[in-house]
């Protein structure tokens, strides 16, 4: 928070072409006060700041897992058999960082043959609907040339993920170092999960590398 606020303080004196300065500066004319209060500016930036570190790490670090457990899959990326903007999607499908979200109806519908009345809370599993066999096919095979590939990693519509783009060209960019620089590893330890069912990670994943030429 202390971090956030600095930050919060820089762009307010001197606004630069980042998200921060927009949200700082943006104003609502039918709202008052107008701007954000520094209460919610901080909250803001908690949530992007954190929400965006966890979920890229853990959808890293699964992709180097499940290069060990698919190394067909593995080989096609490192000859180009796959495109690494497909490898990326398929990774986003197989890890999904954040599994589920509550929400709230905002009005009476039916889903599934249940009914869900106006103001029930919700859960939405995006981790499920990523292994749905109606949507996809062979769901539970790490598949890096799958297409099409609907996957639901960063939601939908309105709660659309803010960060879908960054998220996208961060994991790319750390798999091509990390590819680039090894040219083999393996398991170093057990590997240890987050004990949690809002963000699906792993908080410990030892490996032995082989540097490349």
């Amino acid at each position: 928070y202390e971090y956030g606020r600095a930050l919060i303080e820089e762009r307010r004196a001197d606004p630069r072409s980042d998200m921060l300065s927009v949200a700082v500066h943006a104003e609502l004319p039918d709202e008052d006060p107008p701007r954000l209060s520094d209460d919610e500016l901080s909250a803001f930036f908690s949530l992007v700041f954190s929400a965006g570190a966890e979920t890229t790490r853990n959808a890293i670090a699964g992709a180097m897992l499940a290069f060990l457990d698919w190394p067909d899959q593995l080989d096609l990326l490192r000859t180009g058999g796959v495109s690494m903007s497909s490898a990326v999607e398929e990774i986003l499908r197989w890890t999904t960082p954040s599994p589920s979200k509550r929400r709230t109806a905002t009005l009476r519908c039916q889903l599934g043959g249940e009914t869900i009345e106006s103001g029930q809370k919700v859960v939405v599993w995006e981790g499920s609907a990523n292994r749905d066999e109606r949507q996809f096919v062979a769901p539970d095979q790490f598949d890096l040339g799958r297409d099409p590939n609907p996957h639901l990693t960063f939601g939908h519509g309105v709660h659309f993920c803010l960060g879908a783009h960054l998220a996208r060209l961060e994991v790319r960019v750390a798999l091509e170092e990390v590819l680039g620089a090894f040219n083999w590893y393996e398991l170093a330890g057990p590997v240890e999960w987050n004990r949690s069912n809002r963000h699906s990670g792993i908080r410990h994943l030892p490996l032995r590398a082989t540097r490349g030429a």
